[in-house]
Parts: C-alpha cells; structure tokens; sequence
C-alpha cells in the first residue's frame, strides 16, 4: 500500500452501549452507503469502529474503482490472518500491474457481441410513478422452501441446465410478458478473474455481461428448447466477458445516462451463500427500505443457501411499489412451478 495512504487515512471510532450496538451499527451502515467518496484522493476507502463494550465491528467502506464483491472475501480473509498473529502472503500479481498489462477484448469476444447485436435493441424504459423517491432503493424477499427449491434443483438438473437458468428464464418471461415485448435483455455480473493468478488479487475485476431472449421463433418450441437457448446465451456470455459493457454500450450507440444503466436496468446476479445459515423463515414477502439510492431499476438477487433459494428484489421506488415487486415476484415463482409441473408457460409447454 503507498506510503501517503497510511499518511492520509484515520479510522473513525464510534463508541454506544451494548443495548445500542446494533441500531449504531445499521445508522452507520447507512451513512456510509450514502458517502460519496472522492477518487481524486487516497485512499479510495473509510474505515469505521464501532465499538461497545461486549462488541466489536468494522464497516469499511470502498469505492468500486479499486474493489469488487469477490474481493471482499479476500480482505476479509487476510484481516483474520492478522488478527490471529499472521502476515498475509505477497501475492503473485498486484492489481496495479493487471491493470497495465490487461491486453482487452479478444477477436472472437467482439465478433460475439456484434453478432448478438446485429439486431439493434430497443431498450425497455419503465416510467417514473413517484418522482418523490428519486433513487431510494427499497427491496422485497421471498423464500422458495426446501420443498420447491429441492424439486427447482432436479427440475435443473433433468432439463440439463442450473437453477440459475431456470430462475433467470422465468425473469425474462416475466418482462416478456410485463412489458409486451418479444426482445429483452437483462444483465449480470461476472467474475472477470480469467486465471489462477487473479483468484488472490484484490481489485475490481467485476464486469457485466448481458444475456438476450428473443421469443419470435421460440413459441412454437417447447420449455426444454426454451431453456437450453437461455443457458447457452447465459455460457456464452461468460465465455466472452473480456468485452466491457461500455464498449458494448458504444458499440450500440446507447445514451449515457448518469442517473440510469444505459442498454438495460434489469439485472439479476446469484450469491453462494451455501456455507452461511439462512435465517429468515417466512411464507410471505417481506418489504423493507434499503436506506440508499440504487442506479439500476430492478435487480434480482438470488442467494443460494444449502436446501433454499432466497429472492431479493431490490428496486427504484420511483418506479414501482411494494405491490408492483410482490406480483411480479409471485409470477417469477409461478412460472418456475409451472416449468417443473410440465405446465404451459407464456405459451411454451
């Protein structure tokens, strides 16, 4: 780390009485998820103890330039390292020299991506219901239980493909259907760690990748066909991540917008939480304020727990309500049952 950032940097201590722990803990969550933090100058991260007498925790709080979701295991990892008494290992590569050495977008990557979008794309623009929210982010949790998510599994499984693919098939027929469109694209993340090298190396290698559903042509084919052209975008679209999404922005002379992802701003991404115990039991959907501002319009996040999946969507709630997300997310989950009752499905069977 350089040397001005020790000389720059000061954690912040926060001191509250046990009973106060947690609700100081969130307030100080939320302060610095609203923080805007300056990348003109170092370090690109804060760092706040919130301490009581019985508790201890650390929000630390890093700009996206130089840290990814990935990353944050790995810091979290080396902290323990230091906290046991250990010095973390050198690690093979600095993020400094990927950066520099990055050779960019291969051949067949760009000829992917041009193909994909031969066709240009109409992008689908939800209109702003509540202007009062501007870009208050609110979320909706619904937990498939052990029952559906062990048949969602085998219903994956016999249909050659992941619950991934099933859950991001509904979505797309859900906005096919939403919206009254034949063309849709959603976004996800990718891990953009392309070697062994890049496993242990802190840094912002994180891209978005799109997948795209056409349902002309579609309709007369079955759910199988359906799922198998959906996993196989979704396989390509990980095999050609080296494409940025700016640079497929620009390739489709898409409008840049400061306030809202220019070609989509729906997303979904899935989160291995297999190792973590679920907490939350509930038949219902359970709506909560996030407490800051999001920049996509709605993002479905999936953890994967051992024997569940958990859907969070988080949302603009300029755009939509509480009663928008909960129908749309309950027609997410009918169309997965339909699919592993053999049921037709926005007219495939």
């Amino acid at each position: 780390m350089p040397e001005d950032v020790y000389q720059n940097h000061k954690i912040t201590q926060v001191v509250c009485s046990d009973g106060d722990f947690e609700n100081t803990l969130n307030q100080v969550r939320l302060m610095q998820a609203s923080r805007v933090i300056d990348i003109q100058t170092w370090p690109l991260f804060s760092m706040t103890l919130v301490q009581s007498p019985s508790y201890q925790m650390v929000v630390w709080n890093i700009h996206h330039l130089i840290c990814d979701g990935y990353s944050q295991g790995l810091i979290k990892q080396e902290l323990i390292e230091c906290l046991n008494g250990k010095t973390p290992s050198i690690k093979p590569l600095q993020y400094s020299r990927y950066s520099l050495n990055h050779c960019g977008t291969s051949d067949s990557s760009l000829q992917y991506w041009q193909n994909l979008y031969q066709r240009p794309y109409k992008k689908i623009n939800v209109a702003t219901q509540y202007p009062d929210f501007n870009a208050k982010g609110f979320q909706s949790i619904l937990l498939l239980d052990v029952d559906l998510s062990k048949k969602l599994k085998l219903f994956a499984q016999k249909m050659q493909c992941t619950p991934f693919t099933v859950i991001l098939a509904s979505y797309f027929l859900c906005l096919h259907e939403q919206y009254q469109v034949n063309d849709v694209v959603v976004g996800t993340p990718a891990l953009g760690r392309m070697t062994i090298y890049e496993e242990e190396v802190i840094g912002n290698f994180i891209s978005l990748v799109t997948v795209r559903s056409f349902l002309n042509g579609v309709l007369e084919r079955n759910i199988k066909c359906y799922l198998e052209y959906v996993h196989n975008g979704l396989y390509q679209a990980m095999k050609y991540q080296d494409l940025q999404y700016d640079e497929l922005v620009k390739m489709q002379n898409c409008h840049f917008d400061q306030d809202r992802f220019p070609l989509t701003t729906f997303f979904i991404s899935l989160l291995n939480k297999k190792s973590e115990k679920l907490s939350m039991k509930t038949d219902g959907i359970l709506h909560q304020d996030l407490g800051f501002d999001v920049k996509f319009d709605m993002m479905l996040y999936i953890d994967a727990y051992q024997d569940e999946f958990l859907l969070r969507m988080q949302y603009r709630r300029s755009l939509f309500d509480a009663n928008d997300v909960q129908y749309f997310m309950k027609n997410i989950v009918l169309k997965i049952t339909q699919m592993i009752n053999g049921e037709r499905v926005c007219g495939l069977l």
